[in-house]
């Protein structure tokens, strides 16, 4: 037992360290302030689809089709979208008062899980342990993970990611799919939108590590490796059908025509988010902004590859183009669409960032991996240019950017420098694991305090208007054998009736029926383009002939 611990020792950190972080800041932010997990669309749709999903589980509403849904509907779309994630089945050891702890709950075992499935990746480099643990850590609590936490359906495709780059590179280097087709599989499945995201990049990595490990094998390796490439993306995106399909042919009744999208991407505000706190609740919603920070360390060794005389030319070509294809698909709408499933996004732009922050992690990685010592002047060099850089962005007086964060990020990017080179430079063991709890103290004080800025702005739900939710669940609704619908004058979420269980028609999910929403529109109801609301009182022969019995003030 002893020595299995000592074995993995590190993967219990890298899995227990961003659950603490987390769940420390959450405890004080959030639990002691009075507040709950829940903001943005996660009051509005998460909660109320959770607590769906429990009556579904305890035999009281269909997961085929509900009439809970606006005004009826199917929701197997829905439920591919939202809850098909296995790890969602955990919520029956929650009752429906404990939502919101289920809600924190999941979101913190999913990033403990990105941290733990990226150091299992990270494991068979051959880079400082310590700094393994710190790639884990720093992938975990990266921006776009916490920006986007709330999201709690996105953060599968997030955890299984490292894992399919580690079958992607098996099949390549050993002729084995078998955990590339299993991962790949299982991420399409929990979500299919994060899931066609990683088919892009799963295509785009399999060119390019293919490409940068060839030496000469010949044509027929070359060939081997494409077919089975192909054919264990095949046989796993069809093995998803099973729920995929039905969902596809739901989704074909949505339409987003009016929804419109313009990137006004700009590369100074690009760069400006690498900085502490640039990344937070007040400027995600604007279509021009990338959430891509995932530590200042990640940045500093990303840089140090292109200086890395180790690492052949080629490579470094490679990598080039990858971030290229980035920034092309930032910048033109087409491209940035299609990472999208050719859908256009309606708020939270650029969904697929986390993979460009994924990618200068791998650059991290194999820059330590074939670590040389750079030159003084070209350091200095780069010093330089970030400094010039951070003057520039704060003469940009942006309202995201406090100019003492973007000094404390360059005092912060040379201290991991010297920490680094002493690192790689010491001969003394007792030094080296000094520095080592310095870098790793360091990289977890920085990625924390950021999170705590970035929750600083966050507006949660307080608790209040969690318990006015469930309270609301226990006005009788009776005559349960005759159809009747019910309505609120005032809807404290989106989609109460699904929360709630009763028949309603005030519904919010970006799987609702267009035709349905149309319709309603053209009945006097409040539409949008993928919700329909009851809230006035010009409606009084629709309500009679849709069946509203009972409106509640």
């Amino acid at each position: 037992m002893i020595q299995k611990f000592k074995k993995y020792k590190f993967h219990l950190l890298a899995f227990i360290i961003p659950i603490v972080v987390l769940g420390f800041i959450y405890i004080i932010r959030c639990q002691l302030r009075g507040s709950t997990f829940f903001i943005s669309d996660s009051y509005g749709q998460y909660l109320p689809l959770f607590s769906y999903f429990k009556d579904v589980i305890d035999s009281k509403q269909s997961l085929m089709y509900s009439f809970s849904k606006g005004i009826g509907g199917s929701m197997f779309g829905t439920y591919a979208y939202y809850l098909a994630s296995p790890l969602n089945f955990l919520i029956i050891f929650f009752s429906k008062s404990n939502l919101y702890i289920f809600f924190a709950f999941i979101i913190i075992l999913k990033i403990g899980l990105s941290s733990l499935f990226m150091y299992i990746y990270v494991d068979k480099r051959k880079i400082n342990q310590p700094l393994k643990l710190i790639v884990s850590i720093c992938y975990a609590l990266m921006a776009y993970n916490i920006n986007y936490y709330f999201h709690v359906m996105w953060l599968d495709g997030i955890f299984l990611a490292p894992l399919l780059l580690l079958g992607i590179e098996k099949l390549i280097d050993q002729n084995k799919s078998l955990l590339y087709g299993i991962v790949l599989f299982l991420a399409i499945l929990s979500n299919y939108y994060i899931g066609f995201m990683l088919c892009i990049f799963s295509c785009l990595y399999f060119s390019y590590y293919l490409f940068i490990n060839y030496n000469k094998q010949g044509k027929k390796y070359i060939f081997d490796r494409i077919k089975k490439f192909i054919i264990t993306s095949f046989l796993a995106g069809m093995a998803t059908m099973i729920l995929i399909l039905p969902a596809l042919l739901e989704l074909l009744s949505i339409s987003r025509t009016n929804i419109s999208i313009d990137n006004k991407f700009k590369i100074l505000e690009f760069l400006s988010k690498g900085y502490i706190a640039s990344n937070n609740y007040e400027n995600i919603l604007n279509n021009s902004y990338v959430n891509w920070y995932a530590g200042i360390i990640i940045l500093l060794g990303s840089l140090l590859y292109i200086f890395n005389k180790k690492i052949p030319l080629k490579e470094k070509i490679a990598s080039l183009i990858i971030i290229l294809i980035f920034f092309l698909s930032f910048k033109i709408n087409f491209l940035n669409i299609m990472w999208h499933g050719f859908s256009v996004p309606n708020c939270f732009n650029y969904r697929y960032s986390f993979l460009f922050s994924l990618f200068l992690i791998l650059l991290f990685i194999r820059n330590f991996e074939k670590y040389n010592e750079i030159k003084k002047e070209n350091y200095l060099i780069l010093l330089l240019i970030i400094t010039i850089i951070s003057l520039i962005v704060i003469l940009q007086n942006y309202n995201w950017i406090n100019y003492i964060f973007v000094w404390i990020f360059v005092f912060l990017f040379i201290l991991y420098y010297l920490l680094l080179k002493q690192l790689y430079s010491s001969k003394n063991k007792k030094d080296i694991k000094i520095i080592e709890l310095l870098l790793l103290l360091l990289v977890i004080s920085e990625l924390s305090f950021n999170i705590f800025l970035i929750f600083r702005t966050n507006k949660f739900t307080y608790f209040s208007n969690y318990n006015n939710f469930i309270d609301w669940g226990k006005i009788i609704y009776s005559d349960k054998d005759t159809f009747y619908r019910m309505e609120y004058t005032k809807s404290n979420t989106s989609n109460d009736s699904l929360g709630l269980n009763y028949k309603g028609l005030t519904s919010f999910l970006s799987t609702n029926n267009t035709e349905t929403i149309k319709f309603l529109g053209s009945m006097g109801y409040t539409n949008k383009s993928n919700s329909i609301s009851n809230n006035n009182n010009d409606t009084i022969i629709m309500d009679s002939l849709l069946g509203i019995k009972r409106i509640y003030t």
